[in-house]
C-alpha cells in the first residue's frame, strides 16, 4: 500500500513539474495562440444585411468610455485612433426607446438629448439661469430632436403641467406634473403626428389593445417616475420588459432601418 502511495505521489509531482516546464516555454504559448487564432480564422462570416438593430446601451457609458473605445479601435487598425468613426456613429436617426427607468433618464436620453445636467428631466427641474441661456429640458428634447417611433418606460410627471393629477395616483402629490411652463408634452406629441396613428397609453389594458400592425407611433408611460422593480410590478397595471420590448420590435420592424436602444438602468 505504501509503495502505491509513493508511486502516485511521484506521478503527481512529475505531472506538476511537466506542466510548469511547459508554461515556462514560450513556444507553448505561441502554440496556444496559433490554435486560438486559427479557430477565429476558420469561422464563416455572416454576410447577411440586418433589417433592424437592437442597441444595448451600457449604463454609465459616457464620453470617456466611448472615446477610449474609439481610439483603441483605430490603433488596432494602425491609425492614431482619434479620427476613427465608430459603427454607432453611422446609425440612422429614426429610433425606438424601451427602458425600465423613466424615459428621460440619463441612459435612454443619450439616444435623443443633449443636457448639461442629467437631472433636467423637465423644465421645472431647471435653474432659471439655464433657461435664460437657451438650455432646454430633456423631456421637451424628446419631442423635437429626432422622430422617435416608440417610447416606452416611465416618466409621466415630466410631461405634464405642474400640479396635473396622475391618472394612476391622483391623491399622490409627488406624482403630479412637474412642468412650470404649462406645456402638456403628451398632447403636443400626439398633435405632431397628424395623419399617423399615434397611441398614448399608461396602463396594461390599453397597452395590450395596441395593434402593432395599425400603429405608427407609440408612447407608453407606465409610472410617474421610474418603473417598479420586477418583483414589485403589478401585472394588471404594468407590462413586463419582455412584453414592451416585443411590442416595440413588432412596430419598428414594419419600417426599414430602425434602431432600438434598450436600457435597463
Amino acid at each position: 500500500m505504501e509503495s502505491k502511495l509513493t508511486a502516485l505521489f511521484l506521478l503527481l509531482a512529475f505531472s506538476s513539474c511537466s506542466a510548469k516546464d511547459q508554461e515556462e516555454n514560450p513556444e507553448f504559448w505561441r502554440s496556444q495562440a496559433r490554435v486560438t487564432l486559427q479557430s477565429g480564422l476558420d469561422r464563416k462570416l455572416n454576410t447577411n444585411v440586418p433589417k433592424n438593430i437592437l442597441f444595448f446601451l451600457g449604463d454609465g457609458m459616457g464620453i470617456t468610455t466611448y472615446t477610449a473605445a474609439r481610439i483603441l479601435k483605430g490603433q488596432l487598425q494602425n491609425q492614431t485612433g482619434e479620427e476613427t468613426v465608430m459603427t454607432m456613429d453611422t446609425f440612422p436617426n429614426s429610433v425606438g426607446i424601451v427602458t425600465a427607468t423613466r424615459v428621460q433618464h440619463a441612459t435612454p436620453a443619450t439616444s435623443y438629448a443633449h443636457s448639461a445636467s442629467r437631472k433636467w428631466y423637465s423644465e421645472g427641474d431647471m435653474p432659471e439661469a439655464a433657461k435664460k441661456d437657451g438650455c432646454t429640458d430633456i423631456a421637451s428634447q424628446m419631442l423635437k430632436n429626432t422622430d422617435i417611433d416608440v417610447i416606452i418606460g416611465g416618466g409621466r410627471k415630466y410631461m405634464t403641467p405642474r400640479g396635473t393629477k396622475d391618472p394612476e395616483y391622483p391623491a399622490d402629490f409627488s406624482s403630479r406634473g412637474k412642468r412650470k411652463d404649462g406645456r402638456n408634452l403628451i398632447d403636443e406629441w400626439q398633435k405632431m403626428k397628424i395623419g399617423k396613428v399615434a397611441r398614448y397609453v399608461w396602463n396594461q389594458t390599453d397597452f395590450s389593445a395596441v395593434d402593432p400592425e395599425t400603429t405608427d407611433y407609440l408612447m407608453a408611460l407606465f409610472e410617474p417616475g421610474e418603473l417598479r422593480f420586477e418583483v414589485e410590478r403589478d401585472p394588471k397595471m404594468d407590462p413586463s420588459i419582455v412584453e414592451t420590448t416585443e411590442k416595440a420590435i413588432c412596430i419598428l420592424q414594419k419600417k426599414p432601418q430602425r434602431l432600438l436602444p434598450f436600457s435597463g438602468g
